[in-house]
């Protein structure tokens, strides 16, 4: 058996597209193209364009949460072993327990609470900072 060349069939209604289900399935034309009154040749041509920007989606709410944390990295303890800090975090104690518990699911690391500090093993800065902010803090600084 031999494989042709090109690999796609050059029939007249073949679509080399991986997209052509994709576009069935959204209801959009089955070649793709400039929409009719693009090109400034129509007059009405807001009324016939496809509408290409997506739905107004409302940006998921974030959480509420702490006003500001600070994220810092130490060398601490046994040989220098490097830690992430997070300080200024203003929540109760089971909360720190539980946000402790979740950054190290999240982040595959140990840790532990360090009286009002979060303290991660490693150098977790931009990690940190980035779950803090999905997580409603609304001010996070780096150092």
């Amino acid at each position: 058996m031999q494989r042709k060349k090109g690999g796609f069939e050059s029939g007249a209604g073949a679509d080399p597209s991986p997209f052509r289900d994709l576009r069935a399935l959204l209801g959009l034309p089955d070649s793709p193209g400039i929409p009719p009154g693009a090109n400034g040749s129509d007059s009405d041509a807001s009324d016939s364009a496809i509408e290409t920007h997506p739905p107004n989606v409302r940006p998921q709410e974030r959480k509420p949460g702490p006003a500001r944390a600070v994220v810092r990295k130490e060398r601490r303890g046994q040989a220098g072993k490097e830690v992430t800090v997070i300080s200024k975090l203003e929540i109760g104690p089971q909360h720190r327990e539980k946000w402790l518990r979740e950054m190290k699911a999240a982040f595959g690391c140990g840790g532990f609470v360090d009286g009002p500090n979060l303290v991660l093993q490693g150098d977790l800065r931009p990690r940190a900072h980035a779950w803090l902010l999905s997580n409603g803090v609304r001010k996070v600084t780096v150092g």
